[in-house]
């Protein structure tokens, strides 16, 4: 257990904050904002020009900024939502590999070549890290910060830009059952059973906090719909679910047709970024110059992203289709990233910048983490 709790404490003092240029829009959309480099990296960066090479229309080269010719970045998952930035910096050509989407890496400022290409390997939680830190041809990786600081000690990372802020999960309940209830405290208070699919450490946080008590949760099975129980159950127990799906499939379905009462559970505490862009520990110093040109991009590419969602919502379709993945139709992508932004789930960061990671968070984690790490 000692093992755990020193990597989580390492981490924190790893963690690079990364904030790109722009004019910037209004406070109520994500934005760029003019901003430096902050944590380790600055002090080895701080004798260099941290200009980015550009072309004199403005785009950035990612071939003179020493970037690889391929930046291989490997996913925690199949083509998804929360993989928007990096498909918003691509062409827009499907390729033909099933386990993988490869194409140019175009400045979302201009449209043009940065001079590599990307690449989306699809890969799992938990052999994403595994891969990043033994194979030096990939890039970087996307994570939870909470499965980066729980593998932290097997697979040291540091994690340099998310473009999602909060993760969706929620626990749900119906109103006209439990008028009471307002948030997850007052599903503990009422000792309301909650059935969950997921029973990892987001739930021993709510457990271990008092919000929630063991005897309340209703663990499902591995082939339980949770959204057609709650149905069958007339919402007799309270969800686990997503901010983005069971509040409005639910509440326009004919099955149910009325609202639901949820909370997201990082308003419960349990708050990691989603799908944070990692890399190894030595990757700010020896990629230094890419990762300044880089960053930025993926930054611009969500900003993109959020004002016109529905040309990277069409591609995940075609992508989820070419991998076999059963997902929802493009303008069904298109209505759930505008509600992540309604939510907060796309957001700028305290600082104000889309997508820097915030140190105060990942302390604010490593405490919800700690005693988690301790009884494993």
């Amino acid at each position: 257990m000692a093992p755990h709790r020193s990597a989580l404490v390492a981490l924190v003092l790893l963690v690079v904050i990364m904030a790109g240029c722009s004019n910037g829009t209004p406070k109520s959309t994500p934005k760029l904002t003019e901003g430096a480099l902050f944590g380790d990296i600055s002090t080895v960066a701080t004798t260099e020009d941290v200009t980015p090479p550009t072309a004199p229309d403005g785009t950035i080269n990612l071939r003179e900024a020493k970037c690889p010719d391929r930046i291989v970045i490997l996913t925690d998952g199949p083509p998804a939502l929360n993989q928007s930035a990096y498909y918003a910096l691509a062409g827009g050509v499907v390729p033909s590999e099933r386990d993988r989407y490869v194409d140019d890496l175009l400045d979302p400022n201009t449209g043009k070549s940065t001079g590599v290409q990307i690449e989306l390997r699809f890969s799992e939680p938990g052999t994403n890290l595994g891969a990043l830190t033994t194979d030096p041809s990939i890039f970087g990786a996307l994570a939870t910060t909470d499965d980066q600081l729980f593998g932290y000690a097997k697979f040291p990372t540091i994690a340099v830009v998310s473009p999602w802020q909060r993760l969706d999960r929620i626990l749900y309940w119906d109103p006209g059952t439990y008028p009471q209830t307002q948030a997850i405290p007052d599903l503990g208070l009422q000792n309301i059973g909650v059935r969950v699919a997921d029973q990892g450490p987001w739930l021993g946080h709510l457990i271990r906090t008092g919000l929630l008590t063991q005897p309340q949760i209703v663990p499902a099975g591995p082939n339980v719909d949770l959204a057609t129980a709650f149905v069958a159950d007339r919402g007799r127990l309270a969800s686990e679910g997503s901010a983005l799906i069971e509040p409005v499939t639910l509440g326009k379905s004919s099955r149910w047709g009325r609202p639901l009462g949820f909370q997201l559970v990082a308003d419960a505490g349990y708050d990691p970024y989603p799908a944070a862009l990692v890399v190894r520990p030595g990757a700010p110093t020896q990629q230094r110059s890419c990762l300044r040109a880089f960053v930025p991009l993926i930054q611009a590419a969500q900003a993109q992203f959020v004002a016109n969602p529905a040309p990277v919502a069409r591609l995940i379709n075609q992508m989820q289709r070419r991998v076999g993945v059963v997902g929802p139709s493009p303008a069904v992508l298109v209505a759930r990233s505008r509600r992540a932004v309604e939510l907060g789930l796309i957001a700028n960061s305290p600082d104000g910048v889309l997508g820097s990671i915030d140190q105060a968070k990942i302390r604010q984690l490593l405490a919800v983490l700690t005693p988690v790490a301790r009884r494993r």
